[in-house]
């Protein structure tokens, strides 16, 4: 009789240590499912990172070759702004210049006026950039009275109006390279970009009146 209860009670043990060794194993399988999720989510979660990064990288890069050309533009413009000056002065000695007289009366048909109407706008709530537009336009119209006053044969006034382009020509350069220092050093253009204009007017400062033939040239 003792050895069947001792038979009895070793059963009651083995069932047990049955029964724990099946939820330990159904604990160990939980665990590794639980791992494998957060590996799996730790996976995601990195790739995501990686885009993120790798989404920055790439605008960042388009941005700094997007200044790039913006910057190359503007200092071909420079160049050709600074010649303008060389132009007119072969124009009314009868040379031949390579220019349409009704285009070069029109901003927005030379290589800066294209820019500015185009690219440019984005900028247009810059302060050098409004005076700029100004200035551009106003040298443009004086290039215009220049070729009016020779073919009327008043060479005076010609050469007069002359003098003024290479005035608004120089401004030009100038206003160039303080908005390239804006755009191009301080970063500041695109966080402004939603700014409200400036409600204060720019003025074009005026040409002195001529100190000579070729005082201009001391500038180039």
């Amino acid at each position: 009789m003792s050895k069947l209860r001792d038979l009895e009670q070793v059963n009651v043990a083995v069932s047990a240590l049955d029964d724990m060794t099946q939820q330990n194993a159904a604990l160990v399988e939980q665990l590794a499912a639980t791992s494998g999720n957060m590996s799996e989510e730790a996976k995601t979660q990195a790739d995501f990172v990686g885009k993120f990064k790798i989404s920055a990288i790439t605008t960042e890069l388009g941005n700094s070759k997007g200044s790039q050309k913006a910057s190359f533009e503007l200092e071909e413009a420079k160049n050709r702004h600074r010649a303008w000056t060389v132009d007119l002065e072969r124009f009314l000695v009868g040379e031949k210049v390579e220019f349409d007289e009704n285009s070069v009366r029109r901003d927005d048909a030379c290589l800066l006026g294209k820019w500015i109407y185009s690219e440019g706008k984005k900028y247009e709530h810059l302060a050098e950039m409004q005076k700029l537009i100004t200035v551009h336009a106003e040298m443009h119209q004086t290039v215009g009275r220049v070729i009016d006053a020779k073919a009327l044969g008043d060479m005076q006034l010609a050469s007069q109006q002359k003098d003024k382009v290479g005035h608004y020509s120089r401004q030009i350069i100038e206003l160039i390279d303080e908005l390239k220092r804006h755009l191009f050093h301080d970063g500041q253009a695109e966080a402004k970009s939603t700014a409200s204009l400036p409600t204060h007017q720019h003025e074009i400062s005026e040409p002195s009146q001529p100190k000579g033939q070729h005082d201009e040239w001391e500038d180039f």
